[in-house]
């Protein structure tokens, strides 16, 4: 009996880690799916990455949830068209635009752009320079609910 419960003792320790580190690393993995969905949106124009900003958490609002929030600065040679829809999640916005300055000095997503702020402050002509971003919540009842960064 005492075998049997030190092999419990023993797996137990084994697994608790793992199971401990699962979700963080599994919120991680979902973060950067959102991210690369974003990257390979098709819009009417090429564009080039220069930066990007990603972040999961409790982001904005009370109480408790996983939220992944993606966000790239883009640049095009022509204007790019986008109709920002809440139910897609993906929202582009123009730099040199009002939204822009409530986006990214609004405290619900500028304080996660530290990237592309850097950037943008060496670039001189802003024109034809976007925020493509996404805001996804987890469900629930979903276990990645259960990271710490989501309280």
């Amino acid at each position: 009996m005492k075998k049997i419960l030190k092999y419990i003792g023993i797996v137990l320790l084994i697994l608790l880690p793992f199971a401990v580190l699962f979700v963080p690393i599994g919120n991680n993995i979902i973060l950067d799916k959102y991210t690369n969905k974003l990257k390979h949106v098709k819009l009417n124009a090429d564009y080039e990455v220069l930066a990007k900003d990603s972040e999961c958490g409790k982001l904005v609002g009370n109480g408790n949830g996983m939220q992944y929030f993606s966000a790239l600065l883009i640049h095009s040679k022509e204007p790019l068209k986008w109709e920002n829809k809440h139910e897609e999640g993906i929202f582009l916005v123009a730099v040199n635009n009002d939204s822009f300055n409530d986006f990214i000095e609004g405290y619900d997503f500028g304080s996660s752009c530290n990237n592309i702020k850097k950037k943008l402050e060496k670039i001189n002509n802003t024109e034809n320079h976007y925020v493509m971003y996404s805001f996804y919540n987890a469900d629930l009842d979903s276990i990645w609910n259960d990271d710490l960064r989501a309280h």
